[in-house]
């Protein structure tokens, strides 16, 4: 087999030729001049080819045993054993070396500190536990800051404030007697017929020292007075157009969606004030989808149905509800919307009471959801995310992020039992503060003394929540007039009144004028509050004995009016 040129440094050799010079055979033959070969890059001149009949020169003449030595070589240089190629490692013994290169930096820095040190079979069984806890870690981080966002995107909507405020406890808002008023009303949701009128309406009033809690409701159709330029343009109506009257005109003013909601939150809380006589702190707005959220989050509630007339069922027809009075009916968050909303209005039994058996029920379903909230699994972590998105959702107030510490040890102490409804209607304990009247042809709620007069509503408020020591004595007091001026007993009447003192009887004395003040005490001095207090306000002495034309009277204590003071 031919042998391949092979080229040695650039240098490629020409092929074997049959022909010899000297004493070989065919050296008579003519030498065939091969082409020119270029080395190193440069070009050789071009051998002009002898003629024919050239005879070279002896001393000219080249040996070919040049040729000899250089193929030799070439043949010593193809017989010479090839060095062996390392093969590369594979990656699995790439692995192994730059984990021994790290085991290595660890026992260093092991040595440093007097440890043993790891062995490879330590080091990678470290590694193994290392890993694995990578590997559930990870994705239990993501998932907690993916819940830790949502929370706190929910608040965010519920209460004002930065997130830092979460890290501060405040104390919540009070007022002179110590006690925190929140307004809770609720709508429907946005978008939705009636969206912007109150559906229910309730103040709860909370003492954080003494832990008690009261509820009053107020009837969406007690007749108001109210501002109402831009949407109807009223300047009285239904309590449950306030709120939307003040959302509406802030919004024609040119304020945002936001500032427009705080604006119909102060306009219902400014009217709810003005009812009460209570000093409204807060006020959380509801569309109804909490309610039905809340519930069911929670699994349902367990409600004990009453019908408050005596009926032996309650049966609304507008809501189709139908229970049996007395018993205890476990609701889930649809059903509980319908229990609060029924009223009769289109007729059915056990709802005689309208809109006052309304919110009475509206007051159960509130206890029964902070009892099952309470009751319920802690651990559940579904359940509180599933209520903190229906408040999210669906709620908006005034509280801020700081109060939110303080808000959460309330709800951990509260006791719903605990929470005392007081009713403006109590036929039972004969308490008629309120009445139905028609008003332009729409029927409407009023005050018994009359519309828009209030007195007796925040008296008896006042006299439940926070009563004075001179409302717990509950004196029965008489003002007679003796100065001789019309209208004085009257006049003093309301500043009695309003001081939280029970006026039962005004009129004119029969012993005919009298310079001074005078107060009677017919109680025996079962009154001494009261009377103190009156003898502060008249700067004048009691009288113990009592004449014939004073003991007539059915009260505690009388007061003549003087002609001192008067004009």
């Amino acid at each position: 087999m031919k042998k391949p040129n092979i080229s040695v440094d650039g240098f490629i050799p020409a092929g074997r030729r049959p022909e010899r010079v000297g004493n070989k055979p065919g050296a008579d033959a003519p030498r065939r001049v091969g082409r020119p070969v270029a080395i190193d890059g440069m070009q050789p001149r071009r051998t002009p080819v002898a003629p024919q009949n050239f005879q070279q020169p002896q001393q000219l003449q080249r040996p070919f045993a040049e040729d000899n030595d250089i193929q030799a070589s070439l043949r010593e240089i193809d017989n010479q054993p090839q060095r062996p190629v390392r093969p590369e490692p594979d990656k699995k013994e790439q692995k192994r070396l730059k984990a021994e290169k790290k085991l290595e930096k660890i026992n260093k820095k092991r040595q440093k500190k007097n440890k043993k040190p790891l062995s490879f079979e330590q080091f990678k069984k470290r590694r193994l536990i290392k890993r694995i806890i990578l590997i559930i870690l990870i994705p239990l981080l993501i998932f907690l800051g993916f819940q830790a966002w949502r929370l706190y995107n929910n608040l965010s909507r519920v209460v004002g404030g930065d997130i830092l405020g979460l890290f501060t406890k405040t104390r919540l808002k009070q007022d002179d007697n110590g006690r925190t008023n929140v307004l809770i009303f609720g709508t429907s949701p946005d978008g939705w017929e009636g969206a912007d009128l109150a559906d229910s309406i309730m103040v709860l009033s909370y003492h954080q020292d003494n832990k008690d809690a009261y509820t009053v409701s107020l009837p969406r159709d007690l007749y108001v007075k109210h501002t109402c330029q831009s949407w109807l343009k009223t300047t009285a109506g239904k309590l449950n157009e306030s709120y939307g009257c003040g959302k509406q005109d802030a919004k024609d003013s040119g304020k945002d969606q936001a500032a427009s909601e705080q604006a119909g939150q102060a306009e219902i809380a400014k009217t709810a004030q003005e009812v009460l006589g209570m000093e409204i702190h807060y006020k959380v707005h509801a569309n109804w989808r909490v309610l039905t959220e809340v519930v069911n989050a929670l699994g349902g509630i367990d409600v004990k149905v009453e019908a408050y007339d005596g009926s032996s069922m309650v049966y609304d027809v507008a809501t189709k509800i139908r229970y049996r009075n007395g018993e205890t009916v476990h609701m889930n968050g649809e059903q509980a919307l319908a229990f609060s909303r029924a009223r009769g209005s289109a007729g059915g039994i056990g709802l005689s009471g309208g809109n006052f058996d309304r919110e009475r029920n509206q007051q159960k379903i509130i206890k029964a959801i902070v009892e099952k909230a309470k009751t319920s699994n802690k651990a559940d972590f579904n359940v509180m995310m599933g209520i903190i998105d229906a408040l999210g959702n669906n709620i908006n107030t005034n509280f801020e992020t700081k109060e939110m510490q303080t808000i959460i040890e309330i709800l951990k102490e509260f006791n719903a039992e605990k929470i005392v409804s007081i009713p403006l209607v109590d036929e039972k304990n004969k308490v008629q503060l309120l009445t139905t009247s028609n008003i332009a042809g729409a029927s409407v709620v009023v005050p018994t003394a009359g519309t828009y007069n209030y007195t007796a509503i925040k008296n008896y408020v006042k006299k439940r929540i926070s009563p004075t020591a001179e409302m717990n004595e509950e004196a029965r007091l008489v003002i007679l007039n003796g100065s001789g001026i019309a209208g004085v007993a009257a006049a003093e009447q309301t500043k009695l009144t309003k001081q939280e003192l029970n006026v039962v009887q005004v009129g004119n004395y029969p012993g005919g004028v009298q310079a001074k003040h005078t107060i009677y005490d017919l109680s025996n001095g079962t009154k001494p509050k009261t009377i103190e207090k009156l003898k502060q306000t008249y700067g004048t002495n009691v009288v113990t004995t009592i004449p014939p034309t004073i003991s007539k009277y059915n009260a505690d204590i009388v007061i003549v009016l003087g002609t001192e003071n008067q004009r």
